[in-house]
């Protein structure tokens, strides 16, 4: 009788779990179940309830690159002692706790233990990490499943032979290791097996299981064929399913006799059968060609390979294809096994594969280098399907860099291998879904990519290491130039997680070390002093970015065009961004004198737009008008003016939404109490329409100027961001109004009521929204730019426009027609959902059943946002139709796995109430319980090893603290999460996001105490919560978050009345804002200082060290060439002496000579 291995190995991790801990290793030829016999453990293994850390991994998997020091295991035992160091088990379920510290000191204690001498036992580093886990398993269960054993490194070998020893030594351990390797093609013999452990011989499929699963396959077909089939598969799965693939193809072959008897089909039975498959010595050579380039194949790179035309590539293809050892996939072809391509390469004389495996790399490499900008933005002229295939490809390209350096690595070219894996970074960090330390909202994909940075510079520096090793001494340029790049993408990759202290010790030893390289790497260089600006500016000290500022121009000075027009750019856009306004006058010329010099016209006017943006932004209205009246002059001469208007709609499009997100923050009651009423009970709110002001205007006359210049593609763009602007501010402000009004609205708030005056009336009324669509929809029809054409009915409908509403089933199907004409399947899934949405009634069943069948056709076509967004609105369809419930909750179920699949916690919770109601209104109580049990796996403090699961759990956790309404709760959840913050392995830093929640929290109770014994309570939790974040972005080198948080330190040291702690922590923040050169920061604070309470008057012995700052930093705005502020800034203090009635002394400032 055929043992149940997966039931068998279910039973050994219960065994483990409570004590008796074993290793098991299995093997077993080619496609006889191996990976499904682990995947069925997995399956009842690792379910949310299951008491431990369940790992899978692969040996040979090609997520690492081969020469490195250290194996698979070694980071795989690290990852196991983090995740279970996470363990603070409630009611004392842990026997011991973990208090480990971290488990970086596994590397040094490695290596000094490897040193001789002194007496003592020396010990090897594979001992020691398996020491480590053996340990963590006296207390704490671990299932390790591990594929492809026979592929092991030399260290991990060493590991497991350990383990193994460590296993029969003391079987009392709560671990379970299950190792499964394959037979080598043709032997009968495993490559290699752990010492001292018996070896489990899997049997072959029976015929009888291999009709099953071909009929599971194929349907119901001749049992006659299905036999045969299963016959012809010998025992292995894996061809049978091959087989099954081919017998879908042929319809005219119901008995399958002609399949059997085709080449293909005789090389996959041989394969069955433990033997290589016949083929002539020239479709060898080129099999083996191929393995190495495999297992998965590009014609264009074989073709490359071979120095063939892509045909001559694609017919040599299709002759290894009938072997049965590969087979077409799509454009691309795949060995039915890369365990098979691996033998196969392996068969090559070493010379041979190495020297394969470089051709290959360069190939690569090659083909990578030509791929498009990771930058993904949908243009007006772009259909959805050009944007996905152009995604597809950025993938691709990527995907292509990381095979390179591992076939680099592969060839010992460890230098060529860390070019290649960093290429791929700096790939990467272009990518707009890089944002900084993965802030809330960011997806799954985002923050892969963030740990994909984190692996790839790992990996790079393992091959640089191997690749010095190997030099024949002295300074090697090309290994500088990578030792460079390398540190400069390190300190990317720690801004990116707001260690800012780290990133500029990085990018500084990245500076220096690239003065010594040749002119040739002369772009290497200057990147690194870009980056350098860049984190300098991004971690606050302006005085460090100014001086990068002035390196990075001096290097440019003597730089070809190519190479500095760029850079001159970015600067310009920096600058703006960046930089106090202020010292603009003096950045600003050298910087358009230095591209117009270069010939650059479009980036000098881009230049422009980026200072103008700087100026609208802090209303300097003159500065703004000849601003933009020299931008008009420039684009007018230089024919540019629809790009001159597209930049102009775009940067006002940026100012107008920061001013909103602002406006919202200061009323959402989110940071202190809204001031609702105007009556100063919080931070002043200027009224919205106030400052939407300038910035509206510029975006009317960059319509004005995009019309007037004749080019209607631009006129479209123009409009198009006018329409998402209105959309998405209507959509925030009204936010607040649904907030708000139903609790205050009889009062009539002065803050709601302006608001509802600014989406009433003007520029973001409905008669604008409207207005624009249809100018929208003209010209878009005009172009035959059916996309946005769709797209804009889509949303018109889909907001309730009522100039649109009164036609709503005409414009619907002209929509679907322009979707089914561009084949866009989410398109018109959507628009199907919308359609089923009846707003006067109930869903329309026609409608919901088409949007059911578009979802089974188009599947194959949506990313998982996608699918789960129609699956959550297919479920809330359903919900609203009376009948049986099984339709939405199975939607809902398929919502929940695609969102808890990419990692967006936010739809998770929404999809999970529906689920919760509905489970508990059916009395399902075993799908409630499971439901309940999967946001526990969040909730709790279980173990696990996935970085990305403790960020989402993170995420989670504080989500709900900010829905709980008990604070002491809400507090108790946050300080969990800055505990977790400090186990997320890439040391990601914003755990004074925590400490900063706190302070909201307490601050929110403060407000609602009903004594003052209370009230100072409250005040001095979030004073310490606020001291913390601001110590933990002080070492971190943060100081654009240290002084915000400093704000927030001086408002609750005021609301408790320590005046003397105050003035203290406001000299800090002064001295602090001088040696960073942060302009805003002191202005702010010098209006801090000239504050004082009219009815008490102005303490006079306050006045020297307020006239001390003045003349400091008057100074200070001399030494920058900022005359204007600095004679603004006398008005100030002139006034203000003379309202506190200093008279003599305010006559004798304003004397002084004039500044400037």
């Amino acid at each position: 009788m055929t043992l149940d291995w997966p039931a068998h190995l279910v039973e050994a991790w219960a065994h483990a779990r409570a004590g008796e801990g074993r290793m098991i290793h299995l093997v077993g030829p080619f496609g006889s179940g191996k990976s499904a016999i682990v995947d069925g453990l997995l399956a009842r293994a690792g379910g949310p309830t299951a008491k431990g850390a369940v790992v899978r991994a692969a040996f040979g998997a090609r997520d690492h690159l081969p020469g490195g020091e250290r194996g698979l295991l070694e980071g795989l035992i690290m990852r196991i002692a983090e995740g279970v160091r996470v363990i603070d088990a409630p009611d004392g379920e842990a026997g011991v706790p973990w208090l480990l510290p971290g488990v970086d000191f596994l590397r040094a204690v490695a290596q000094v233990a490897e040193l001789p001498g002194g007496g003592g036992r020396r010990a090897r580093p594979a001992q020691i990490h398996a020491d480590l886990l053996l340990h963590v398993t006296r207390n704490h269960p671990v299932l390790l499943a591990l594929d492809d054993v026979h592929q092991a490194a030399p260290q991990d070998q060493a590991i497991l032979t350990a383990l193994a020893r460590g296993l029969a030594e003391n079987p009392r351990l709560r671990l379970l290791v299950v190792c499964v390797g394959a037979l080598p093609l043709g032997g009968d013999t495993p490559d290699w097996t752990v010492p001292g452990v018996p070896v489990e011989r899997l049997a072959p499929l029976s015929v009888e299981a291999l009709t099953e699963r071909a009929a599971a396959t194929l349907g119901s077909q001749d049992p006659e064929r299905l036999h045969r089939l299963a016959e012809q598969a010998a025992g292995s799965a894996r061809v049978l399913d091959r087989l099954a693939s081919l017998a879908a193809e042929r319809a005219d072959d119901p008995t399958g006799q002609a399949l059997v008897a085709e080449p293909q089909a005789q090389g996959l039975a041989a394969l069955a059968r433990g033997e290589r498959p016949a083929m002539t010595a020239h479709v060898q050579a080129d099999l083996r060609d191929a393995a190495v380039a495999g297992p998965t194949l590009e014609t264009g790179l074989m073709a490359r390979l071979w120095g063939v035309p892509p045909e001559a590539a694609r017919e040599r293809l299709a002759a290894v294809a009938a072997t049965g050892m590969i087979f077409p996939l799509g454009d691309r072809w795949r060995f039915v096994s890369a365990t098979l391509a691996d033998g196969e390469a392996l068969s090559l004389p070493a010379e041979r594969r190495a020297d394969l495996h470089r051709r290959v790399a360069h190939a690569m490499r090659a083909e990578a280098q030509d791929g498009p900008s990771p930058r993904q933005v949908l243009d007006v002229t772009e259909t959805w399907s050009e944007l996905r295939r152009r995604g597809h490809r950025v993938e691709a390209a990527l995907d292509l860099l990381w095979r390179a350096a591992w076939h680099f690595a592969m060839a010992g070219a460890h230098l060529a291998a860390a070019d290649a894996a960093i290429l791929r970074v700096e790939r990467l960090f272009q990518d707009q879904a890089m944002q900084p330390a993965a802030p809330r909202g960011v997806d799954r994909e985002a923050r892969e990519r963030r740990h994909a940075v984190e692996r790839d510079l790992g990996e790079a520096e393992a091959q640089l290491e191997l690749a010095r090793g190997a030099g024949e001494g002295g300074l090697d340029p090309a290994l500088l130039a990578i030792e460079v790049r390398l540190l400069t993408a390190r300190a990317r990759s720690r801004e990116l997680t707001g260690d800012y202290a780290t990133a500029r010790r990085l990018v500084e030893t990245a500076v220096t070390l690239a003065r010594h390289l040749p002119d040739t790497a002369r772009p290497v260089r200057l990147e690194a002093l870009r980056v350098q600006v860049e984190i300098a500016y991004a971690s606050g000290d302006h005085n460090a970015g100014r001086a990068s500022v002035a390196d990075l121009l001096k290097a440019l000075a003597h730089t070809s065009a190519a190479d500095a027009v760029p850079l001159y750019g970015w600067l310009a856009e920096a600058v703006g961004r960046s930089e106090w306004v202020g010292l603009h006058d003096r950045i600003y010329p050298t910087l358009l004198e230095a591209l117009r010099h270069h010939g650059a016209h479009r980036e000098a006017i881009k230049a422009r737009v980026d200072r103008l943006g700087a100026a609208v932004a802090v209303d300097e209205g003159p500065v703004a008008e000849m601003l933009l009246a020299e931008a008009v002059e420039e684009a007018r001469v230089r024919g540019q003016q629809p790009y001159l208007a597209e930049l102009l709609a775009q940067a006002a499009t940026d100012l107008v939404l920061i001013q909103v997100d602002a406006h919202f923050d200061s009323l959402s009651g989110e940071f202190f109490p809204p001031d609702l009423f105007g009556d100063g009970e919080g931070p002043p709110v200027p009224p919205l329409r106030e400052r939407l002001a300038r910035p509206v205007d510029v975006l009317t006359r960059a319509e004005v100027l995009a019309e007037s210049a004749g080019d209607p593609v631009a006129h479209l763009r123009v409009l198009s961001v006018l329409l998402a602007l209105i959309y998405e501010v209507r959509e925030r402000l009204g936010t607040l109004l649904h907030r708000w009004w139903p609790s205050h609205g009889a009062e009539e708030p002065l803050r709601l009521l302006e608001l509802d005056d600014l989406l009433s009336r003007g520029f973001f009324d409905v008669e604008q929204l409207e207005a624009l669509t249809q100018r929208v929809l003209v010209l878009a029809q005009t172009l035959g730019l059916d996309q946005l054409y769709a797209d804009t009915l889509y949303e018109a409908i889909d907001r309730g426009l009522p100039g649109l509403l009164a036609d709503r089933a005409a414009h619907i199907e002209r929509a679907r027609a322009a979707y089914e004409r561009l084949d866009d399947a989410y398109g018109q899934l959507t628009l199907a959902l919308l359609e089923a949405r009846d707003p006067d009634g109930a869903p329309e069943p026609a409608a919901l059943s088409r949007a059911e069948a578009l979802l089974r056709t188009g599947a194959s076509q949506l990313s998982a946002e996608q699918l789960a967004f129609a699956h959550l609105r297919l479920g809330e369809l359903r919900m609203e139709l009376e009948g049986d419930m099984e339709p939405p909750l199975a939607h809902f179920e398929a919502a929940f796995r695609l969102y808890d699949q990419v990692g967006d916690v936010q739809n998770m919770q929404t999809v999970a109430e529906f689920l919760r109601d509905v489970y508990r209104k059916q009395g399902d109580l075993g799908r409630y319980r499971v439901l309940r049990e999967r946001f526990r796996a969040l909730e709790d403090r279980a173990p696990g090893v996935d970085p990305l699961g403790l960020e989402f759990r993170i995420e989670h956790l504080l989500n709900l603290a900010r829905q709980e309404p008990d604070e002491q709760k809400a507090i108790e959840m946050v300080e969990r999460c800055v505990a977790l913050f400090a186990r997320v392995p890439d040391g990601t830093a914003r755990v004074d996001e925590c400490f900063v929640e706190i302070s909201k929290l307490c601050r929110r109770r403060a407000d609602d105490a009903q004594t003052e014994a209370g009230y100072q309570d409250w005040l001095h939790r979030s004073l310490e919560a606020v001291r913390t974040a601001g110590a933990i972005n002080r070492e971190l080198g943060n100081y654009h978050r240290l002084f915000e948080e400093s704000h927030e330190l001086f408002d609750d040291l005021i609301g408790l009345g320590a005046f003397e702690d105050y003035l203290r922590a406001r000299g800090e923040s002064r001295a602090l804002a001088f040696e960073l050169g942060n302009v805003g920061e002191l202005l702010y604070l010098f209006e801090e200082h000239m504050q004082y309470d009219p009815a008490a008057g102005f303490e006079r012995a306050r006045l020297p060290e307020l006239r001390g700052f003045y003349e400091a930093l008057v100074r200070y705005l001399l030494g920058l060439g900022a005359a204007e502020p600095a004679q603004a800034l006398q008005r100030d203090f002139v006034r203000f002496l003379d309202g506190v009635g200093e008279v003599e002394l305010a006559e004798a400032y304003r004397g002084e000579v004039p500044l400037g």
